[in-house]
């Protein structure tokens, strides 16, 4: 039979057998649950279909990969390998070596939890499994409440001394109740998942009442939504099914009503429930989690213990406490969805989204701005030399130094497609110099990814090399998709140009259109390239390979500092040349001295060295480098010299003092992977 096994993560190792129709995603009521941030909750369904098992993806956030090639749907083979955020999942069309047999159940229900709480995702559906079940009420008329409550109005303290007439009893009782509730909001504070946070409440809710023989908590946006988080039973031997009525569960989460029973054997709403009978419930009840009329789900308590069935006051109490619960979920979820804006946008305009400040509703407009595309060269054959774990590993590091520079200059990271990254400047919100910005990040990124890669050499790893593309103009930005399922993009004909750009661009080279160009004015040093061909474009387009960006001149100052991304080498052609990368340049007017800041893969032996500049779009040319200095870097490897060099009759003089060197060479004459031999 098929099955899959999980080959890294917390749940490393575990081996499912399908069926069809398994969801896997993090919700713990997934038939296969997998925790990872980049896994959504519910990311993507198995389906059998006589002999074949498909793969299809529920309109996840970062897509699902088979192979390393993003799918919407799939035909699974032998020994696929599926990825989902960081985690890898094996597909075989036999048994893995101790598989679990998976099942789904008939009955409509709101998960099947193991006991304690503890998920267990794929496991077969027992009889004595927990889970809960809204059932419908055998009649639309609701008998009424033992007592109800208006849960979103404010806690009112007062409640908690009701029945006492003894002053200082009230006072001890009132004392004791709010020296629980503060003690909850030291426990809740401590915790920092949502599954952890309803663990803990049902913790202290146990603690408060220990009448409480089974609880749940259920969470969601809406009442059709709702999910149990945390199934407990005092007794862990006990376990079954726990039914609630449908219509009280709605009037908890809908109405914001507390509802308590202190006789539910007898409540003809619950006397058809096959837990009333079997558990013998004597008393429950049940509160919503509501903060400033947000509702964001329920928990329930029920007893068997007739001497001491829930009271009015134990009912306001669980209602303050569920005020608290309520304010820590809504906090949890603002910092998880504003976690989650991060990954795409800067800290700052995520907290704007966050915030409400910026609107992402569904739908576009027409935008102006400049789009990014970066694209690992030669990914393909480095992957079949490691193993898919070595592969996502390798990408996140490097996706880590990309993702960081992009934001560090105010871009949006619009998708992950693969090993490539698609970035977008000036959107949602326009930026000043949003093309220069975008420029300065990729320039960086180029210099950042060579002391990434003496990294890598330090490990005995294969180096990265990257190519990337840009261009600026206008297109359609908005939240594409479904009211279920959007995705903030921009799309049209400058974004496809973006990418047919980087598709034509070299190691360490950063290719920009005329626009991008124009856009930039003379803060970019570039080489001009001949015209080329591209998909899509009835002429041939100019492209221009960026070597530098100028800084912004101090007040006053005439001298010009230059952030560069030129390769120079210590004997370049021989196989075991000294590379290195020129990063910073300062100009003086009147000379063609310049003072340089040079990275190397290993220290240089001498003062006095020779570098051969090895950029494919340039003739090969040598500089005497003289060094006067190491510079700290903060990098684990490489290291980086400033010195004085002489750039007179070089390329570097056009470049330097025009910002712009023609070259005689196009993007087709310079192999995407051109490196010194």
């Amino acid at each position: 039979m098929p099955s899959v096994r999980i080959l890294n993560g917390d749940s490393s190792n575990r081996t499912f057998r399908l069926r069809g129709g398994e969801q896997v995603g993090r919700d713990p009521t997934n038939a296969i649950q997998v925790q990872d941030p980049g896994v959504s909750r519910r990311h993507f369904q198995f389906r059998v279909e006589g002999p074949n098992v498909w793969l299809e993806d529920l309109g996840s956030s970062n897509g699902t990969y088979v192979n390393n090639r993003r799918i919407d749907r799939h035909l699974l083979q032998e020994r696929d390998l599926i990825s989902v955020g960081g985690i890898q999942i094996q597909f075989s069309l036999s048994d893995f070596p101790g598989v679990t047999n998976s099942s789904s159940s008939d009955e409509v229900s709101l998960g099947s939890f193991g006991r304690g709480g503890t998920a267990h995702p794929g496991a077969p559906t027992e009889e004595d499994d927990q889970s809960v079940v809204l059932s419908d009420d055998a009649e639309e008329e609701e008998a009424p409440e033992d007592y109800s409550m208006d849960a979103s109005i404010v806690f009112d303290p007062s409640m908690l001394t009701q029945g006492i007439e003894n002053p200082q009893a009230q006072a001890e009782a009132l004392q004791k109740r709010l020296s629980i509730m503060f003690s909850i909001a030291q426990a809740l504070g401590a915790v920092r998942s949502l599954q952890e946070l309803c663990e803990k409440i049902m913790d202290e809710l146990f603690a408060v009442f220990p009448q409480a023989d089974r609880g749940f908590i259920l969470i969601g946006d809406t009442f059709d939504e709702l999910e149990p988080i945390v199934i407990r039973n005092r007794d862990e031997k006990a376990a079954g099914k726990i039914q609630m009525s449908r219509s009280i569960a709605r009037k908890v989460f809908s109405e914001k009503q507390a509802i308590l029973s202190q006789n539910a054997m007898e409540d003809d709403r619950f006397a058809g429930g096959a837990s009333i009978l079997n558990f013998r419930i004597l008393s429950l009840a049940s509160a919503p989690m509501v903060f400033q009329d947000e509702t964001y789900g329920l928990f329930h308590l029920d007893t068997q213990d007739r001497q001491r069935k829930f009271t009015p006051e134990d009912l306001n109490l669980m209602v303050g406490i569920a005020a608290q619960a309520a304010t820590f979920i809504k906090n949890h979820k603002q910092a998880e969805a504003r976690a989650n804006l991060e990954r795409y946008f800067s800290p700052d305009l995520a907290q704007s989204v966050a915030s409400g400040e910026i609107d992402l509703k569904l739908g576009g407009d027409m935008k102006t701005g400049t789009v990014f595309f970066s694209d690992i060269i030669g990914f393909t054959s480095m992957s079949e030399n490691l193993t898919p774990t070595e592969v996502v590993a390798k990408i996140n590091r490097y996706m880590r130094y990309m993702v960081d520079i992009v934001f560090k200059y105010k871009g949006t990271v619009d998708k992950f497609i693969g090993d490539c990254i698609m970035a977008v400047w000036g959107v949602p919100v326009a930026l000043e110099e949003e093309s220069v910005k975008a420029v300065c990040a990729a320039v960086e990124m180029q210099n950042a990814l060579f002391l990434f890669n003496c990294e890598l050499k330090a490990e005995n790893a294969t180096p990265i090399y990257m190519g990337i593309g840009l261009n600026s103009g206008s297109f359609v930005a908005g939240n594409m998709g479904s009211e279920r399922r959007m995705e903030y993009t921009v799309i049209g004909d400058n974004v496809n140009l973006a990418q047919r750009v980087e598709s034509k661009a070299g190691r360490g080279m950063v290719l920009i259109t005329p626009s991008t160009h124009e856009r930039c004015g003379e803060r970019v040093l570039a080489c001009k390239l001949k015209p080329v061909e591209l998909k899509g474009k009835a002429l041939p387009v100019e492209t221009y390979c960026v070597r530098g960006v100028e800084e912004p001149p101090s007040p006053g100052s005439q001298t010009r500092t230059i952030m560069t991304s030129l390769p120079f080498a210590i004997d370049a052609w021989a196989p075991d040349c000294q590379r290195g990368l020129l990063v910073k340049v300062r100009l003086a007017p009147g000379t063609t001295d310049a003072l340089g800041l040079v990275v190397f893969e290993q220290r240089p032996s001498v003062a006095q060295l020779k570098l051969q500049c090895y950029a494919p779009e340039m003739p090969s040319f040598t500089v005497d480098f003289t060094v006067e200095g190491e510079v700290q870097i903060q990098a684990k490897h490489g290291c980086c010299f400033k010195g004085k060099f002489n750039y007179a009759g070089t390329p570097l003089e056009d470049l330097f003092t025009s910002r712009l060197y023609v070259s005689e060479k196009g993007p087709n004459e310079i192999p995407r992977a051109q490196t010194p031999a």
